[in-house]
């Protein structure tokens, strides 16, 4: 089974931008019916593949630990989607995964939202503090590698 990482920047960003910090590789995609999007596909390099969108009157939920519903709903937004293979979840996909949210936090200063699997809130940045949630989800040394 695939796992899949949501980090959410609040804020109309340049789409560009992001990808230069997470993924250069990343090309645009435009499909009819869709917004357009940079997209790259790094599981032989990286372990993963990545979509960045950007939209607006956001939606977001997920249980923050101890079955606390979180609820976060920016104007606008700029989406980092990371798809891991299920054999790329510990080995290569997650470490690399996690690096690159590191350096979207350093490098961006807006309030953000990891989420895993549309359900598990991970990480929270609002007014420029970083909190984590449900910890028993984090990979080993992920938590090094965020900053704050």
């Amino acid at each position: 089974m695939a796992t899949e990482f949501r980090l959410i920047l609040e804020g109309d960003i340049p789409l560009r931008h992001v990808a230069d910090i997470a993924a250069p590789e990343a090309r645009e995609v435009v499909e009819p019916g869709y917004r357009p999007r940079l997209s790259a596909d790094l599981y032989e390099q990286l372990g993963y593949a990545i979509t960045i969108v950007s939209g607006n009157n956001g939606y977001y939920d997920a249980e923050s630990g101890n079955s606390d519903l979180w609820v976060w709903e920016p104007e606008s937004y700029a989406k980092i989607t990371f798809y891991i293979g299920a054999g790329d979840i510990g080995d290569l996909g997650v470490p690399n995964m996690f690096a690159a949210v590191a350096r979207v936090l350093e490098a961006r200063p807006e309030d953000a939202a990891l989420i895993q699997n549309s359900n598990w809130l991970l990480l929270t940045r609002v007014n420029g503090t970083i909190r984590n949630h449900n910890l028993d989800l984090w990979y080993d040394d992920a938590l090094n590698l965020i900053p704050g």
